[in-house]
């Protein structure tokens, strides 16, 4: 179900005002906003100035204060069938002036984030981040849990920044002996950048270090199908390491003795 026109400005209901001054009277977030910032709230006419103060809440670091603030954002909606009950999802509700800033200062936040934070927002500066994020979570990507890793990998994927393959591709390597992260990284250089540009650099990969273990990158090669023998050729006619070229023209007679069939007249096509 979408909203309405007027139900996208559910911030300029009449009653909007009254309810986040009340709001912020009766949770104590006073003490989240600078000084004398709250005199100021209960002095404000402007629906937007409001939403901007609090909204800004949705990404504290403080858990709580992210909960009941999304908390009362989505009482305030008029469609309340939408399920958005966390504070990443509603931010997407919001109005874009605000919902910039809002990503603003979780990007500033996730600068010096702590593990609690990273789980919390490394998906949604994925989701909504600007190029002043990416090599916030590219940075990341060396952090020793294995968990946060792996959710940075995920949300580069989601970010789309084909700048971001490079730092993606040694990851291949480096997690030979974790199959779930190596195909994550796998995964998400695959969908980076316009079409063949993550596969290409794939298969540039392959068969690069003698200690890897090509399967998961292979499989993931061969789902393209026949296709996919255009951009191994094209790798293959400039490769000089012959035992490399031998190593790529066996994996492409592979895939052409795969996905070939006989037709009717005996003739052979690719699929």
């Amino acid at each position: 179900m979408f909203l309405t026109t007027y139900e996208k400005q559910w911030y300029n209901l009449p009653s909007f005002k009254q309810k986040i001054k009340d709001f912020i009277k009766k949770s104590n977030l006073d003490a989240f906003f600078e000084r004398n910032t709250s005199n100021q709230i209960y002095e404000e006419k402007n629906p937007l100035i409001l939403l901007e103060k609090i909204a800004v809440l949705l990404v504290h670091p403080n858990p709580s204060i992210r909960k009941i603030v999304a908390s009362f954002l989505h009482k305030c909606l008029p469609n309340r069938t939408l399920q958005l009950y966390d504070a990443g999802n509603l931010i997407n509700e919001l109005p874009n002036s605000i919902k910039i800033k809002v990503i603003q200062q979780m990007t500033e936040y996730y600068k010096k984030a702590d593990l609690s934070y990273l789980n919390f927002s490394t998906f949604w500066l994925g989701m909504y981040g600007t190029d002043d994020s990416l090599p916030l979570l590219i940075k990341n990507l060396s952090h020793p849990s294995i968990k946060i890793v792996k959710q940075v990998i995920n949300a580069i994927g989601i970010f789309g920044s084909p700048r971001a393959i490079p730092y993606l591709l040694p990851l291949i390597h480096k997690y030979n002996d974790q199959s779930q992260i190596q195909r994550a990284v796998i995964e998400a250089i695959g969908i980076l950048g316009q079409e063949g540009v993550g596969i290409q650099s794939l298969i540039h990969e392959l068969y690069t270090q003698d200690s890897t273990n090509y399967q998961l990158l292979e499989s993931y090669i061969k789902s393209f199908g026949a296709r996919i023998l255009k951009y191994i050729a094209c790798e293959i006619e400039f490769e000089k390491n012959s035992f490399r070229r031998r190593q790529l023209q066996e994996f492409c007679d592979s895939i052409a003795q795969e996905f070939a069939i006989k037709t009717s007249k005996q003739y052979t096509i690719l699929l």
